[in-house]
């Protein structure tokens, strides 16, 4: 594979017109490489790759850069000849393994030895590059290695040098820079600039300076960032400009010493004409003290300084809460070996370690969704880990997504309801895998509308919520305070688990353009929310005596457990009929009884006992009070918050009782029409027909009086808010009272990829 490679770069033909960076060695040629193979198919060589790094690291050539590309430099080489499959291969072929190079390269600013004798072992030379008398722009030169004794053979290797010199930049009145180039069709003009210290984007302005012939435009921007890879801050635009038309474009950079962006423009190969264009960048700032802001409800107002460094800025600061991420920790995980004899091992006897983390959470409405594995994104193959994978099932194991190492290529949308996640995490050695069984899990759900958080100029503005900040003036050299105020509200703490928080964007531009480049992430940690206040009133001659409080106590006890205790059990009877002998409000008890008779199932209810039941709830209830209640538009009474939460409880009693009583007036066959069209008529008198709770009397009702279209369309509305396999039951029972087979048929083949019996392996 190593000769190869070579005889592809020796014969490779380099095509004049083309941009040297993107053609490599030139045009491919297939005769030319079989011919080179052939002559050199018995060389030493021919088995063996050169490992070239630049630099003392692993850097496979010299490449200057900003600051570097400024002074000249001394560069160490080192080059090492590896054979293939060394491990095998004899030790003789290493002990007679020598060869004598010519080292020659074509720049005159490049300096380095002539000659080179390499054994079966590295060596190291210098090389020196002297960048200062360069123009500005991309200069690029090879320093290859040729057999001394037969240099027909072509380069056997090669050390790839690129500098990069900047473009002096235009300061006054911004820093920027202007060029004006006819563009053919394919011309290329690349620009290396330095971004000058404090800025944070950059304008790219375009005009057509030709009257007549419109042209298309690719725009490709590119800096460079230690640590990162390339598309951080990478941007590519196709563009069209009129005749005397403008076009223009903002991005985000960073400044500082030895920043470098690159903006390279070219024609659209396929546009045919010649175009004259003029074309400028220049450059903006406006700077936070803090480019990581992260914002605790509880620590009061937040201060952020504002400056800018190269030119006074118009700022109009904002910031706006998008997401709500929940931290999720596994519920469960375990370590299994992959190398159990039921696959393939590659290379032979290297085992990997599988860790399976799942998570559980649960979402309050549907929302955009995000699932980020925080130690594992944002890099693939640069991570230490083998692989990673996750996989999103509903609560009927249906798998619904899955995704890797980049959070954000992977939104799905998803409905209220309960959610897990199977992460799956490999390497060869197991206590590594083992580190991360604890691994958080955060779910980003995206409000239904952003949250604005309140901006003032001072922070005695801020404590009492005056005027906002609106536009400020921020002035090299002068620092610019913003106060921010936490929510007034504790709409999004309600329910908020442990470490939860929201997360959105911060801009401080005025310009549309520098809105929409330069944006900061903002964090909001939510405290814990708010208390209800107990406005039923505590005074000391209101307060119960301990006493009757600790009797009240043992009494919802009882009745709690009432509705646990079988209803045929002696100690269920039993306590029954204590809590009836106790007197008192009986509600609760007949109720907390009938619960207690409903949870034996369906087949197996008596319900006879649930009729009988039924009725003695619906006596005890002052239905006249309820709806006298219902009816009010307002209760100013002092104790209006006890009287509602009665009332409540109350209205759901009678809902359920009148539920259960017609639901075995049905199951007995019931076939006065009157009584049945009264009770449906009581119980819309206190909530809807689409109510999940009295959904098992609707349908039944429904289809009894001959409605099996209302009582399908009642039972696909409940499957869509919660599908399960009792509300598909019901649309089955449906859709065969309508005679609709083909549709029954359809539902009941799929039922295997709807409701899985377990989750798919990974």
């Amino acid at each position: 594979p190593y000769s190869v490679k070579r005889a592809v770069e020796n014969t490779a033909v380099p095509l004049k017109d083309m941009c040297p960076f993107g053609q490599g060695n030139g045009l491919l040629n297939i005769e030319g490489v079989f011919e080179h193979m052939v002559k050199n198919h018995e060389n030493i060589e021919r088995d063996v790759r050169f490992a070239v790094t630049c630099g003392g690291g692993s850097a496979k050539g010299i490449h200057l850069r900003g600051k570097g590309a400024e002074k000249c430099q001394e560069i160490p080489v080192k080059v090492e000849p590896l054979f293939l499959d060394q491990d095998n291969r004899s030790a003789k072929d290493k002990q007679e393994f020598n060869l004598q190079f010519v080292l020659t390269c074509s720049a005159s600013w490049v300096s380095h030895p002539t000659h080179l004798d390499l054994m079966y072992l590295n060596r190291h030379f210098l090389v020196s590059v002297d960048p200062t008398g360069l123009a500005p722009g991309a200069h690029s030169a090879y320093i290859t290695a040729h057999d001394a004794t037969n240099p027909a053979r072509g380069k056997l290797f090669e050390v790839p040098i690129n500098v990069i010199r900047t473009e002096k930049l235009s300061m006054v009145p911004r820093p920027r820079v202007e060029h004006r180039e006819t563009f053919q069709p394919g011309t290329i003009r690349r620009h290396f600039l330095e971004v000058p210290s404090g800025a944070t984007w950059a304008t790219f302005s375009a005009a057509n300076m030709s009257k007549d012939v419109p042209g298309k435009f690719v725009l490709h921007t590119v800096q460079l960032l230690p640590k990162l890879v390339v598309r951080t801050l990478e941007h590519h635009k196709m563009f069209s400009l009129a005749e005397n038309g403008e076009w223009q474009h903002s991005i985000p950079v960073r400044g500082g010493p030895g920043m470098v962006v690159e903006f390279c423009v070219s024609k659209w190969w396929a546009n045919i004409g010649t175009v004259d264009c003029q074309y400028s960048v220049t450059f903006h700032g406006v700077r936070p003290s803090n480019n990581n802001m992260v914002m605790h409800g509880g620590e009061g107002i937040y201060r952020l300084d504002l400056d800018s460094e190269n030119h006074t800025e118009e700022g109009q600061p904002e910031i706006k809460l998008k997401t709500s991420v929940q931290v999720v920790r596994p519920t469960e995980g375990k370590v299994v070996s992959l190398g159990g004899g039921t696959r393939d091992i590659l290379p032979v006897g290297r085992h990997m370690y599988e860790l399976q983390l799942q998570y559980s959470f649960s979402l309050p409405k549907t929302a955009e969704t995000i699932l980020n594995l925080g130690m594992l994104s944002d890099v693939l193959y640069e991570s230490e880990m083998e692989s990673q994978l996750w996989m999103l099932y509903d609560s009927n194991k249906r798998l619904l997504g899955s995704g890797d190492a980049y959070p954000s290529k992977w939104s799905i949308k998803l409905e209220k309801g309960d959610y897990t996640v199977r992460a799956s995490v490999r390497h060869e050695k197991r206590e590594l895998v083992d580190k991360f069984t604890d691994t958080p899990l955060m779910v980003s759900s995206k409000l239904s509308s952003p949250i604005s958080l309140d901006l003032y100029s001072s922070h005695p503005q801020a404590q009492v919520g005056g005027k906002k900040i609106s536009t400020v003036s921020i002035s090299p050299g002068r620092c610019t305070a913003v106060y921010i105020a936490p929510l007034s509200t504790d709409k999004h703490s309600k329910g908020a688990t442990l470490g939860q928080f929201l997360q959105g964007t911060a801009t401080f531009a005025k310009d549309e353009a520098g809105k929409k480049a330069d944006v900061y992430s903002f964090k909001y940690i939510l405290p814990e929310g708010g208390k209800k206040k107990d406005k039923g009133g505590k005074d000391k001659d209101k307060k119960k005596e301990d006493g009757a409080a600790y009797e009240e106590a043992i009494r919802d006890c009882k009745i709690g457990w009432l509705a646990k205790l079988g209803y045929m059990t002696k100690e269920g009877q039993d306590l029954y009929t204590e809590l009836c002998a106790a007197g008192g409000n009986l509600t609760s008890v007949q109720s907390a009884r009938l619960n207690n008779i409903m949870t034996v199932p369906e087949v197996e209810r008596d319900w006879a006992a649930v009729l009988e039941q039924a009725d003695r709830v619906i006596l005890s209830v002052d239905q006249a009070q309820l709806l006298a209640w219902l009816g009010m538009k307002s209760d100013a009474r002092e104790n209006a918050v006890e009287v509602k939460k009665e009332m409540d409880k109350a209205k759901l009693q009678l809902v359920e009782a009148l539920t259960a009583k017609g639901e075995a007036m049905l199951e007995k066959g019931e076939q006065d029409k009157e009584k049945l069209l009264g009770l449906y008529t009581d119980i819309v008198k206190y909530t809807d027909q689409t109510d999940v709770k009295v959904f098992g009397f609707m349908w039944k009702l429904f289809r009894q009086q001959g409605l099996p279209a209302k009582a399908l369309k009642l039972s696909v509305k409940q499957l869509e808010d919660k599908q399960t396999k009792d509300n598909e039951k019901v649309v089955l029972e449906s859709l065969q009272a309508l005679g609709w087979d083909h549709i029954v048929r359809f539902i009941e083949l799929g039922k295997p990829a709807r409701y899985p019996g377990e989750y798919q392996p990974f």
